[in-house]
């Protein structure tokens, strides 16, 4: 059984699915490429924070880890910038 309200968790999913519409809006509308590629892997970075934040272990961990999930997260996802910028 879930244990969060369902209010939480509507919320929860209109957050990562507004996400996801700045995603594709991003890409259809933004004349940069590099900014586009910024929010497009930023995007991807804060829905992945968020459900393994809120609906996985990572929430209910010890502190030290809590505090490097997203530090691993911010430096995966600026080497994927920086690894598909200057490629």
């Amino acid at each position: 059984m879930n244990s969060f309200p369902v209010g939480y968790l509507k919320l929860v999913a209109v957050v990562l699915i507004g996400f996801t519409f700045l995603s594709v809006l991003s890409a259809e509308r933004l004349a940069s490429q590099r900014l586009t590629i910024e929010v497009i892997f930023g995007a991807a970075a804060l829905k992945s924070l968020i459900v393994m934040s809120r609906f996985m272990e990572i929430g209910r961990v010890a502190g030290p880890w809590r505090f490097l999930f997203p530090l691993w997260a911010c430096a995966m996802t600026l080497m994927l910038v920086a690894g598909h910028l200057y490629r």
